[in-house]
């Protein structure tokens, strides 16, 4: 009880910071909740517990409709969930606010679950639906952050009496979370499962608010399907295979820093239609336009400007260790000399010249490792049936398209570019919401394309996109909250879009690209940061000023960034992020300390300290795993000081 008393006593003292770090609703979190009632806590507090050295595959997030597994739901529990290794982690009455301070205050380091269930918001009756729907968000979000590689399956919030229009309302809101570009997110509807039965639903209890034994029985069998192949997915690696994976890993974990390129045929419009100005590589989907209106722009794509050593250059000098450009997007057109379809750079443009070639050797010239994106969404194709694409929106749809057709065109493009451009380092694949099906893999013949490209290049890396053969993760336009077990890549824009729009100036400055690269490592990640080239084959002028920006830090301070891993300590510090190489502690001070003194925590011994840019030496004294370290009165780098630790 102790440890229980702590706890409350944390949480009642970190309320403000709480509601400060996450606006998500108009209502703090119910601490009084936690007070009046000790035993929900600590019954949580004991499942956690209790599953310590046990695998934990699945965890389930909620309220007391996910703790009712334990009471009406047990039997189904017992039978469907238990032998996975489920762990409840839901308390009666939790509001979103109350499941974020859980995940951030309990000790839940010794779980690694693969998929979380998520049921959420039934509770926070008093806000509105777009604050309920914010709050889910913000549970989703940090339950990504604290497990790397989790798949998210949303349960739908359930019919009650007490707010049901407000409820439903949210459920529209929420359903949209599932579009993500890195797919982990399946949304699960069990409210047409719950028909209307006299003033109740199928599946309630006399409350009219939680699941009755056979509402935890129609759930699990909605839910199984999806969570067999979500674990399906999550395959345990042998030894062999992670000895592979570690030696096709090495130069990318070395990196650390890459650059990607979104270069098509949507740049001629340059994001402007019809007098709006917020298109980009989405543009015909947005813009609802036919193949034939789209390909029109192909006859104005001619970028005489383009020049592979200066985009090379670009990259090199600031600090970028590869490269990632689009072959094909999702509007089909590859930018490549492709034998596969005409729609291609060389056979629809003004150009006529494939500037890939070009590209793959000025970059490995430059010292970049040469990667390529692919899509496997396709709004042109004729063989790909539009209910698989996005919204099933095709340019010109084909009743009578067969998948299989396109799997195999997707094969010979791949197979093309592992045949014609050199080594390749990375097979980028997205779907950007497409074949957003069960059987997913299996449509897509994913295997045979992993079969395939470890055949072609068996050192090609392959990201989490695709459905199978997975090397590393790709969070997108976030950053994790903290240490990852797992590789990952954070794809970023530098402005607002991937592709090219004029109008967009909301660039992300050098201080900023720095700041982000650092909080990256520190969690074991690399960072891969979008610039998007006009039609006329340029880099916008401001992504090639901030880069310059950003080399110019990286030239004092690379050492602190290549080759690094995450953070060794146990906590993130006040003043900034680590990182750590070869015995050195590299700690980035991104809040320079008023009083002149940088302090730490770590059992590591350590015997000098110095500026990594300047390479002055600085006073350091250690007691015990205190460690302070006496600085000059102003900041050595306004982007990010990094002092060495040895």
């Amino acid at each position: 009880m102790q440890l229980i008393k702590t706890l409350i006593l944390c949480f009642v003292c970190l309320l403000p910071a709480v509601k400060a770090a996450e606006p998500i609703t108009t209502t703090v979190p119910d601490n009084a909740r936690y007070i009046k009632t000790p035993k929900l806590l600590e019954g949580c507090t004991k499942r956690v517990a209790d599953i310590q050295g046990k695998p934990c595959n699945v965890i389930f997030l909620g309220d007391s409709i996910t703790e009712g597994w334990s009471g009406r739901g047990k039997k189904v529990w017992e039978a469907h969930y238990a032998p996975l290794g489920a762990l409840n982690f839901g308390i009666s009455g939790d509001k979103t606010q109350n499941v974020l301070w859980r995940l951030d205050t309990m000790d839940i380091s010794n779980l690694h679950p693969k998929v979380a269930v998520i049921l959420i918001g039934t509770n926070n009756t008093t806000d509105t639906p777009e604050n309920i729907a914010k709050g889910v968000k913000a549970v989703i979000n940090r339950t990504m952050e604290k497990f790397q590689n989790i798949h998210i399956i949303l349960v739908s919030i359930m019919p009650n009496k007490r707010a049901n229009e407000k409820m439903m309302k949210a459920n529209t809101l929420i359903r949209e979370f599932e579009k993500t570009e890195d797919e982990t997110i399946t949304y699960l509807d069990l409210v047409p499962l719950m028909t209307p039965v006299g003033d109740n639903w199928l599946g309630l209890s006399k409350d009219h608010l939680h699941p009755d034994e056979g509402g935890y029985e129609l759930w699990a069998k909605a839910l199984d399907p999806i969570l067999k192949e979500k674990l399906a997915k999550s395959h345990t690696k042998t030894d062999a295979e992670i000895a592979a994976q570690n030696a096709r890993m090495a130069w990318f974990r070395e990196a650390k820093f890459g650059m990607f390129i979104h270069w098509g045929i949507y740049s001629v419009p340059a994001g402007e239609w019809n007098g709006k100005k917020n298109y980009a590589e989405w543009f015909q989907l947005q813009t609802k336009m036919p193949n034939a209106e789209y390909e029109k722009f192909a006859k104005d794509f001619n970028p005489v400007k383009f020049d592979a050593q200066k985009w090379s250059e670009v990259a090199a000098k600031a600090g970028m260790k590869y490269m990632v450009i689009t072959s094909r997007h999702h509007d089909g057109f590859s930018m490549y000399d492709t034998k596969q379809s005409d729609y291609n750079i060389v056979k629809a443009t003004p150009y006529g010249k494939d500037p890939m070639v070009d590209l793959s050797k000025a970059a490995r010239a430059a010292g970049l490792t040469f990667c390529f994106y692919y899509s496997i969404a396709d709004w042109h194709h004729p063989e790909i049936p539009a209910a698989y694409d996005q919204g099933g929106f095709h340019g010109n749809p084909n009743p009578q398209a067969d998948v299989k057709k396109y799997d195999q065109f997707m094969r010979d493009q791949v197979s093309e570019l592992l045949t014609n451009y050199g080594p390749i380092g990375i097979i980028w694949f997205d779907g950007g919401g497409a074949f957003r099906i069960k059987d997913r893999a299996k449509v897509l013949e994913a295997d045979k394309m992993v079969e395939l490209i470890h055949s072609k290049q068996p050192a090609t890396l392959i990201n989490n996109r695709l459905g199978a053969g997975s090397d590393y993760g790709t969070p997108e336009q976030r950053i994790p909250g903290g240490k990852q077990r797992e590789d990952f890549e954070v794809c970023m824009t530098l402005n607002n879009h991937w592709g090219f729009n004029k109008a967009d100036n909301h660039w992300k400055e050098a201080k900023e690209v720095i700041q982000k690269l650092a909080d990256i490592c520190s969690k074991g990640g690399n960072f891969l940061l979008n610039v998007g080239p006009t039609s006329e084959g340029e880099f916008p002028p401001d992504a090639i000023r901030i880069l310059s920006d950003v080399g110019k830090w990286m030239d004092l301070n690379g050492d602190s960034i290549y080759g690094t891993t995450a953070s060794p300590l146990a906590y993130v510090p006040t003043w900034g992020v680590v990182t750590t190489k070869a015995n050195h502690l590299y700690l980035h001070v991104l809040k320079w300390p008023s009083d002149g003194k940088l302090t730490l925590k770590s059992s590591q011994a350590f015997t000098e300290a110095y500026a990594l840019s300047t390479h002055a030496k600085l006073a350091v004294n250690q007691q015990g795993e205190d460690i302070t370290i006496s600085l000059p009165t102003s900041a050595i780098d306004s982007n990010d000081s990094v002092i060495v630790l040895k």
